[in-house]
């Protein structure tokens, strides 16, 4: 066994113009175009023993833009919003991501207290920041960017309780540790958030016994403690509908709590080779939402806001199996409840607000995969899911969560061949359905946010990569292969006319990698 070991790699990226199958150039907002690119990764291991391993690792990113383009609004549903002219140069800072700096420290220990528990250890560090292109909606203008530093520890312990012929019982128990340090604003100084300061401390436990080689039972708990400090700030003057501007108030920030213990359990029972059953009830819990809600303040102190936490009840249903050597499904249905959901919604004024409100969101998934040689492989999956949602919570879930959390069926096709060992070649099919869930204003004739029609739409792709040696390999692929030319379902649903842009049409890529 060797002792020391390393993986390097380095990359660089070149894009050009972003353009619609007619080869317009898509909107610049947001736009990856005339972007260069760089990431690397360095990772280092040592083998202590046989049973002890540490490694260390290092995974780095940047981009920089100089794209120069004007922005001209389209009309939605009737014109693309594209890109034309000369950009307006306010931009302080090139967009892109200026640095994105992953580090990570691994120790296993295979062998602890009489060989029968095993413990993981893992320390991280994220420290990036990315910047936006220049925007009117803010009153004056302005370029939003976003800094984020995590640090993180997680060990877990995984102990044998009993191993028998025909069951085994294990034990797995540690704790999360993060600590979160988010902002976001505008490049001359005002907040569009204020700055946040996130502690998280999630001990769990987790048991899992199988018998008979054939039922397997899995059943956890973790407890959630965190602690959010919100600094003051003045939220944006941003625009309205009308042309105006909000007004900008003065929140006074504090100490947000958040305490909860969620659960998991899940079971699989392998009937035949042919029919595995398996289902699940699991909790998730977030507060991904708050940067958001504290940005549209109303209220001049954290206390007034409505800040609760996410919980999600998970429940899942499903079935998996190998119908023959070469064939192979597996179907899923699923619903998530919340007593306390997060969807963007339009007020009267068309303003974007934060709706929270009980919900229930189900689906359900399907994957069928033939291999009928080595050389070849294809298949392909559905899904399909619906939500609903109790505006007033009186239990009347009439209303239906809005598109923007809420996609359309889907249709994916794949197929893949190795003519030669170190030939691959691949082709892929999407296909999204039309999504016609809501109405137009009796009034106005148009749509609220997120509740725009989604007309359907069908991409091919392709894609090949050729293993010169073992050092050195070439990869080639082709999006939107026929150069369709359609609008993804954010340009429909959205309902906005800045928001109508065309997809990108055909486009190439070519890829020289070299391993060390």
């Amino acid at each position: 066994m060797n002792k020391f070991d390393y993986v390097f790699s380095l990359a660089y990226e070149r894009t050009g113009y972003m353009k619609d199958a007619d080869g317009v150039n898509l909107t610049p907002t947001y736009s990856p175009a005339k972007m260069d690119n760089y990431n690397g990764m360095l990772k280092v291991g040592y083998n202590i023993n046989k049973d002890q391993r540490i490694e260390a690792s290092y995974i780095g990113y940047a981009s920089k833009s100089d794209l120069n383009l004007g922005l001209k609004t389209g009309k939605y549903g009737i014109t693309p919003t594209i890109g034309e002219g000369v950009g307006k140069n306010l931009e302080t800072t090139p967009q892109g991501t200026p640095r994105n700096h992953n580090f990570r420290i691994n120790y296993d220990n295979q062998n602890l207290f009489g060989g029968t528990t095993s413990l993981n250890f893992n320390a991280y560090m994220q420290d990036f920041r990315t910047v936006y292109g220049y925007s009117d909606t803010f009153s004056g203008g302005g370029q939003s960017n976003v800094i984020s530093k995590k640090y993180g520890v997680r060990f877990n312990f995984d102990t044998q309780l009993w191993s028998a012929k025909d069951s085994q019982g294990e034990i797995m128990y540690g704790m999360d540790i993060l600590n979160d340090q988010t902002v976001q604003k505008l490049e001359d100084g005002r907040y569009w958030t204020p700055d946040m300061n996130m502690t998280n401390l999630a001990p769990f436990v987790l048991v899992k016994i199988d018998l008979l080689k054939k039922l397997t039972i899995k059943g956890g708990l973790r407890y959630e403690n965190m602690r959010v400090k919100v600094g003051d700030f003045n939220t944006l003057s941003t625009i309205k509908s009308d042309g105006t501007f909000t007004k900008s108030i003065f929140v006074t920030g504090g100490d947000l709590k958040y305490n909860a213990l969620v659960a998991n359990l899940g079971v699989r029972y392998n009937i035949e080779s042919f029919i595995n059953l398996f289902g699940s009830f699991s909790q998730s819990y977030s507060i991904n939402e708050l940067g958001r809600i504290l940005r549209t303040s109303t209220e001049g102190t954290i206390q007034n806001l409505e800040t609760k936490p996410i919980i999600v009840n998970n429940y899942e249903f499903g079935a998996t199996g190998q119908i023959s050597k070469w064939i192979n499904y597996e179907i899923t249905s699923y619903v998530s409840t919340s007593k306390l959901g997060a969807s963007f919604v339009q007020s009267a004024d068309r303003a974007l607000t934060i709706q929270r409100s009980p919900e229930i969101v189900y689906g359900v998934e399907g994957f069928l995969h033939f291999m009928p040689a080595k050389w070849i492989n294809f298949g392909g999956s559905y899904s399909w899911m619906e939500g609903i949602t109790s505006i007033k919570d009186d239990g009347d879930y009439s209303a239906k969560i809005n598109n923007s959390r809420i996609s359309a069926p889907k249709v994916l096709a794949y197929l893949q061949v190795k003519p030669i060992p170190s030939l691959s070649l691949g082709a892929d099919m999407i296909h999204a359905f039309e999504q016609d869930r809501f109405q137009t204003n009796a009034k106005t004739g148009m749509f609220a946010y997120g509740e725009g029609y989604v007309p359907d739409y069908t991409v091919f792709n392709f894609k090949a990569s050729f293993e010169v040696n073992r050092n050195w390999r070439v990869s080639a692929g082709v999006e939107n292969v026929f150069n369709r030319m359609y609008q993804p379902a954010i340009a429909w649903w959205s309902a906005r006319d800045s928001e109508f842009v065309n997809s990108l049409g055909r486009r190439g890529t070519l890829m020289l990698e070299y391993k060390f």
